[in-house]
């Protein structure tokens, strides 16, 4: 696809395909991004996919929700932050005013304690 697009890579890849990602993220493509995110519904999956990732040269973390650090970086990028929440319809501050609200146990709704979703996040040094 990469190729199909005249591209040379992508820098940054976000997937949530509701359990597709091992299938996803097998070929060689890898080589072709520099850092992405992808969430992961199940324990061997996590695996498999952590495990594909380190070796196609990635750094990687589980990402956890932190409401300070989230906060953080939407002052750090507010004009970006304030652009995306104008084209999504304020997604993102409809969310924290529900979880402010209480209208939500969570903001994130991944990120609840009893969701067996888990969020990574991979990178490769320049």
């Amino acid at each position: 696809m990469i190729k199909e697009l005249g591209l040379d890579g992508f820098d940054v890849l976000k997937m949530d395909i509701e359990g597709a990602e091992v299938n996803a993220l097998s070929g060689d493509f890898l080589d072709n991004v520099r850092e992405l995110m992808v969430e992961v519904h199940d324990e061997a999956s996590y695996r498999i996919i952590r495990n594909r990732l380190v070796h196609a040269g990635f750094y990687v973390k589980e990402w956890n929700f932190s409401l300070l650090k989230v906060l953080k970086r939407i002052l750090i990028n507010f004009g970006f932050f304030i652009d995306a929440e104008l084209k999504t319809g304020f997604c993102a501050t409809a969310l924290a005013l529900k979880y402010t609200l209480g209208l939500t146990s969570h903001p994130v709704p991944a990120a609840e304690e009893a969701s067996n979703i888990k969020i990574l996040w991979a990178f490769k040094s320049r």
